[in-house]
Order: structure tokens, then sequence, then C-alpha cells
């Protein structure tokens, strides 16, 4: 927090390329994180191992993604400059 009480990023603002393949990578984590839902539905044979991994992988997965999503938000609130 900067001495006028507003919050300000302890890193660097992504550059475009960056804000792109940020975006590109929340596309991905979301619909495989969806896929791998999928299949626990229908992993009848599976092992509680296996669907304990399945679902690890699939909360991963969103949650990677929404952090992918939250640092874009965060910087475009701020501006390029990375700044309030």
């Amino acid at each position: 927090m900067s001495a006028s009480g507003t919050h300000v990023p302890i890193f660097s603002a992504p550059a475009p390329h960056e804000i792109e393949a940020l975006t590109l990578s929340a596309a991905y984590l979301k619909r495989a994180g969806n896929e791998a839902a999928t299949r626990m539905l229908a992993a009848n044979g599976a092992t509680n191992g296996k669907l304990e991994l399945i679902a690890t992988l699939r909360d991963e997965m969103h949650e990677s993604a929404a952090l992918c999503e939250c640092l874009i938000a965060m910087f475009d609130s701020w501006g390029s400059s990375g700044r309030p």
C-alpha cells in the first residue's frame, strides 16, 4: 500500500503479449478443467485414487484460470503503468 492508502502491485504489469498469453491460458485451463469434470462423471470403473487425482487436476485448473483472469483484471484497472 502506498503512502496515499492506495494499493499498488508489487510486480510489474504484464506486457501486451503476456496478457494475450494469460487470456489464452485461462481459456485452455477452464476448458480442460471442465473436460476433467465431465470425465469424472463418466468414470464408472475408476478407482478412488484416480478420481481424486482427476478432481485435484480439475480444481487446480479452475483456480489457475481464475488467477490468470485476476491478473489481467487487476492490471487493467490500474492501466498500463501498473499504478491506480
